[in-house]
């Protein structure tokens, strides 16, 4: 359980240090394998070709909170494809 966790746990770390790094707000801060930025509505759609993550609540008229959430079967090559995708979009 440690190890499958700690993966989820590691992997989701690095989402948030790129996040942090290009000055994403989230809705509530978490250190979990679950992640809350505050994305721009017009960035959404370029992130939902190659990425799952869920819709959570619209923030104001331009921005939406989602969630990313890492596993213990999510790869690091995708987390890392993930993260050069914000950093092209945000």
């Amino acid at each position: 359980y440690w190890d499958i966790a700690g993966h989820a746990d590691r992997l989701a770390d690095k989402i948030r240090a790129a996040l942090d790094a290009l000055k994403v707000p989230y809705l509530v801060p978490t250190n979990t394998n679950q992640i809350f930025p505050i994305l721009p509505d017009d960035k959404l759609a370029e992130l939902k070709k190659n990425f799952a993550f869920a819709e959570i609540e619209r923030v104001d008229e331009t921005h939406r909170c989602i969630r990313f959430c890492t596993s213990w079967a999510t790869k690091e090559e995708n987390v890392d494809a993930l993260i050069d995708a914000l950093k092209a979009v945000v």
